[in-house]
């Protein structure tokens, strides 16, 4: 209301400006203001992407070698957006080394009384030429960016933290999603979303602006890890859809399996690699206290 009477009186001064001028020399016209954008406006993009469809796309999946136990049980299957198709298709005679390779982790962390599990996944997106051997000297840890799964007690995952390879340098929130499951928990406790958020699990927008989830998740009807549909080259997580979701890709160009390979005490490279603390995410989520 401020804002609409301030330009009302703005507009009212400018026009007795200009009735009162010399007709050769009008006033000039006062600047416009703009209206000041909500909070949450800049969260909107990451909502919206969450329903964009690719026309093309890579697909990797893991190694059906690997023992469907954790953390395979819940790899996640990996799109990336491909712009159009090209000579370098994914696709390579069986038998070749594959080009992608996803370190991992395992972890817990306590929720109040409650422990549940984590798993870190981490790896450098393909750029078309074969990934170096973990560990040698041509591997680097860095421009790397990984997942890490907070799982249900059932071992699905329940939140979703997309760790980008150089946070440092964007101004994007932390973007997370959630399990539908969590989700409704949220909503029976709280009663639904914050103002200006769109899910129950956000926290404040004043208190913690710098986090959004972007979209929920559907749980599995069997544990298994959930789609992750990245764009800019594998740099920039779009969605988390479960498998049991209908795909949001018009064609998959390449179909290439990934290896997964553990981190030991995680080190890669010989260098160190900092991951986010878990304890936080108590603190800047609206967490219900019956977690799924």
């Amino acid at each position: 209301m401020i804002d609409i009477r301030r330009k009302s009186i703005v507009a009212l001064m400018g026009c007795a400006a200009i009735a009162c001028a010399p007709r050769s020399r009008p006033a000039p016209k006062p600047p416009e203001e703009t209206t000041p954008s909500r909070p949450a406006d800049r969260f909107d993009y990451f909502y919206q992407r969450t329903d964009a469809r690719f026309n093309l796309a890579d697909f990797y999946k893991p190694d059906p070698e690997h023992e469907l136990d954790l953390p395979a049980a819940v790899a996640p299957l990996i799109v990336i957006e491909r712009a159009q198709p090209d000579s370098d298709a994914v696709d390579r005679p069986e038998g070749e080394s594959p080009r992608l390779v996803l370190l991992y982790a395992e972890s817990e962390a306590h929720f109040g009384p409650v422990l549940r599990r984590q798993i870190i996944f981490q790896w450098q997106p393909p750029d078309g030429r074969p990934q170096a051997k973990v560990g040698s000297s041509a591997d680097s840890a860095a421009g790397r960016i990984a997942v890490r799964f907070t799982l249900t007690e059932l071992g699905a995952p329940m939140i979703v933290e997309f760790l980008p390879g150089d946070p440092s340098g964007s101004a994007d929130p932390a973007i997370l999603f959630v399990s539908r499951s969590l989700e409704d928990a949220a909503r029976r406790q709280y009663g639904g979303p914050l103002p200006h958020r769109r899910y129950a699990c956000e926290p404040a927008i004043d208190s913690v602006p710098e986090v959004v989830i972007a979209g929920v998740l559907e749980d599995p009807p069997v544990v298994s890890g959930p789609y992750l549909y990245f764009a800019d080259e594998g740099q920039t997580l779009t969605t988390v859809i479960c498998r049991c979701s209908p795909s949001q890709v018009g064609d998959f160009v390449g179909n290439e399996y990934y290896t997964l390979e553990p981190l030991a005490n995680g080190d890669s490279a010989g260098g160190s690699l900092s991951f986010p603390d878990p304890s936080p995410l108590t603190e800047f989520l609206r967490l219900p206290d019956a977690l799924p």
